[in-house]
């Protein structure tokens, strides 16, 4: 009989036990905000997607414009000729072309606006994805972004750059060739040679101290 009793008081200890186990699970989640509410509040962390709260926390960050010209120019003259001889059947050509391709890139970024959070970036999530079962965070209005070009005037210059990313490049290639085909009833004989020289210079800036650096090639 006192075993019985013993055996019953386990349990019911047991049962208790997986009982808190399962509160303790249903309320582990908003825990887990709290917690992330408090750290991201203070270290300005980005939240994870799932966390309701997350827009009211990130802060801006920076806002980056960049204006970028290529030109890219090519000319090139080709020579072709054939003449049938009694040794055959002679072709020769020649082919000159020069290219060029400048790039001017200019970036700033922006950093400091207040204390704007995507919160006031109407948030909002991507629903013209194309894979279902796919859940994206939500992001800021595209065209709410857009106008942040007009109000550069409220935030603060983190970096501007006009020159390390410029750079022209220039090649010029010349080849030219001659050929033979001799034909007799046995056999046809094909016999020639051609040359070709490529040269590349470029011109760029030294990504740290901004100097004008070159390099070249010729083969």
């Amino acid at each position: 009989m006192n075993l019985k009793n013993n055996t019953l008081s386990l349990k019911t200890i047991v049962g208790l036990i997986i009982i808190l186990i399962f509160l303790t699970l249903l309320s582990y989640r908003d825990f887990l905000i709290t917690i992330k509410l408090m750290l991201f509040h203070f270290y300005d962390f980005p939240m994870l997607p799932l966390d309701p709260y997350y827009k009211i926390i990130l802060l801006f960050d920076g806002f980056e414009v960049t204006a970028n010209v290529s030109q890219d120019s090519e000319v090139a003259f080709v020579f072709n000729a054939e003449k049938e001889f009694d040794f055959g059947v002679v072709k020769t050509g020649v082919k000159v072309k020069s290219r060029e391709k400048d790039v001017d890139d200019y970036i700033i970024v922006y950093d400091g606006w207040g204390d704007n959070t995507l919160a006031d970036m109407n948030p909002q999530t991507n629903s013209d994805w194309f894979f279902a079962d796919q859940t994206f965070s939500q992001q800021a209005d595209p065209s709410l972004v857009w106008a942040m070009k007009d109000r550069v005037d409220e935030m603060d210059v983190d970096f501007e750059d006009d020159i390390s990313r410029d750079f022209t490049t220039t090649e010029d290639i010349f080849a030219a060739y001659i050929q033979n085909t001799y034909t007799w009833d046995k056999a046809v004989v094909v016999a020639g040679m051609r040359y070709e020289n490529t040269s590349v210079d470029s011109q760029a800036h030294d990504q740290v101290t901004l100097a004008q650096t070159t390099a070249s090639s010729d083969h």
